[in-house]
C-alpha cells in the first residue's frame, strides 16, 4: 500500500515536471514583450526592403519582365506600408500605455536645493521656500533645460530662470 502510494506521488510529481513548462510556454507565447514583438516587425520590415531591393536588381539584369517586376514591387511596396503601419500602431499603444501608467503613479520627487520630500502637485518646497519645476528657459531658442543649467543644451546660449 505505501509502496503503490509512493509510485503515485512520484509519477505525479514527474507528470509536473514535464507538464508544466508546456502549460507556462503555451501562455507566454500569446503575450510577447512589446520590445520582441517591436524587434520582429523592425526585422520582417528589413526583410520586405532586401527583396525590394533584390526584384529592381533582377529587374535591371534582365532577368524580370517589366510587367513581373512592377506587379512584384506594388505587392512588396504594400506589404512594406502594412508593417510600417503596424510599427507606428504597436509603437503609439506602447507610449499611450506607458503614459497612462506615469500618470496613474504618484509622483515621489525631492527639492532640488535641501533635498526634502516634495508632495505633488507643490509649487514650493515647505522646508525651504525653493521654486518646484522651474526651468531654465533659452531665450534664443526656447527650449527648456535642467534648473541650474546656465546655457542651453540645445543652442549654446546663457539662460533666464523663468
Amino acid at each position: 500500500m505505501v509502496e503503490a502510494l509512493l509510485t503515485l506521488l512520484v509519477f505525479s510529481g514527474v507528470l509536473s515536471f514535464i507538464v508544466n513548462p508546456l502549460l507556462q510556454r503555451s501562455r507566454g507565447s500569446t503575450s510577447l514583450s512589446d520590445d520582441l514583438i517591436l524587434k520582429n516587425l523592425q526585422q520582417e520590415k528589413f526583410n520586405v526592403y532586401a527583396q525590394i531591393k533584390e526584384a529592381d536588381f533582377e529587374y535591371e539584369m534582365g532577368k524580370l519582365s517589366y510587367r513581373d517586376y512592377r506587379y512584384q514591387r506594388q505587392e512588396l511596396m504594400q506589404k512594406a506600408a502594412e508593417i510600417i503601419d503596424d510599427i507606428d500602431n504597436h509603437t503609439n499603444q506602447t507610449s499611450q500605455i506607458s503614459e497612462t501608467a506615469s500618470r496613474s503613479e504618484p509622483q515621489n520627487s525631492n527639492c532640488p536645493e535641501c533635498a526634502s520630500p516634495v508632495r505633488p502637485g507643490a509649487k514650493f518646497c515647505a522646508v525651504c521656500g525653493t521654486p518646484l519645476g522651474a526651468q531654465e528657459v533659452c531665450a534664443e531658442c526656447g527650449a527648456e533645460n535642467p534648473r541650474g543649467s546656465k546655457f542651453c543644451g540645445y543652442c549654446g546660449e546663457g539662460l533666464v530662470t523663468v
